[in-house]
């Protein structure tokens, strides 16, 4: 039986390193994953293979790729990454940040948020589906790993990008309700402690980052 690993990182799916997660795997186990063999498969093949295997496959993972593609093909049909930010909505950035929580897990999901299909195409630029949840994001399991860690190197820069954004907004409107009489009533009490708290934890975001 030959034993078929991936030659690069680029050859290396989602799928995989969904498997794979962040648990340290043995010798068996990583060769099972890359290969996509079964248990069976990988107990007729000779130690000294799979050990050779499990080396290749180590030097590969040591050397991930981060180039960003903006545009990405599954099953032949097209997926742009999010063309404009400033159109990024408040449902897309709170998936976001839940699925960045523990991206072993949910890579796919991420990336279904970030790419989705393109509806008109002019050039170079394209527009994109609104974004309607996650609910076929298994189809990016195949995609390639490299995709994700470029999408992934690319949103951290721009999420910093957002945080600022986002508090010089929240400094705006802090201002504007100072200046509003506190006689107006109780919901502007209650928004600006709001603003206060969502100010603070976007500060301490932005120091963290």
């Amino acid at each position: 039986m030959k034993l078929e690993l991936p030659l690069n990182y680029e050859d290396i799916t989602i799928s995989q390193l969904l498997k794979h997660g962040t648990r340290e795997l043995s010798d068996i186990e990583k060769v099972q994953i890359y290969a996509s063999l079964s248990f069976e498969d990988v107990k007729g093949l000779p130690i000294k293979l799979i050990q050779e295997g499990a080396r290749h496959i180590d030097s590969i993972l040591s050397c991930p790729t981060t180039k960003h593609h903006k545009v990405i093909e599954i099953e032949g049909k097209e997926y742009g990454f999010i063309p404009n930010w400033e159109e990024f909505t408040t449902g897309e950035y709170i998936d976001a940040e839940e699925y960045t929580k523990s991206i072993e897990r949910n890579a796919h999901k991420l990336m279904a948020i970030m790419y989705r299909p393109i509806t008109r195409k002019v050039g170079e630029k394209y527009e994109i589906e609104p974004y309607k949840g996650t609910s076929e994001a298994n189809k990016f399991k195949e995609v390639s790993a490299s995709y994700l860690n470029g999408m992934l190197v690319f949103f951290w820069t721009t999420r910093r990008e957002l945080a600022i954004t986002s508090v010089r907004s929240l400094e705006k409107e802090m201002r504007k309700l100072k200046k509003q009489s506190q006689a107006s009533g109780d919901g502007i009490t209650r928004s600006s402690s709001w603003l206060k708290r969502t100010f603070s934890k976007l500060k301490r975001s932005r120091r963290n980052q």
